[in-house]
């Protein structure tokens, strides 16, 4: 059996990829910050956070994988333009898309 994870798991988009790998028969195991969609594994997950993609992947305890969908990141409208957009929540943005990105892979 494929052995696959998606990040972002439990969102509009990522639970529709988990929901479609595991109807072609994948292993498929979301790591979110939120509850994923029933009949997914989940593992609580910060992927912007190393200590956190550390310890989601040894609470996973595979020794392979077939896939990795890096799908998580901040999609937050009411973060407004980006010219009054804080440091922090640009910081947020930026560990959930690329940060996280980079620690999965």
């Amino acid at each position: 059996m494929k052995r696959a994870i998606v990040t972002g798991g439990a969102g509009l988009i990522g639970a529709g990829i988990c929901q479609a790998l595991a109807s072609e028969g994948w292993q498929v195991v979301s790591f979110d910050k939120k509850a994923a969609a029933p009949g997914t594994r989940q593992i609580l997950c910060d992927v912007g956070d190393e200590a956190s993609v550390a310890a989601a992947f040894e609470d996973l305890g595979w020794s392979e994988l077939d896939l990795l969908v890096n799908n998580a990141g901040i999609a937050d409208p009411a973060n407004g333009p980006l010219a009054e957009l804080s440091l922090e929540a640009w910081r947020r943005t930026l560990d959930s898309h690329l940060t996280g990105a980079f620690l999965m892979s």
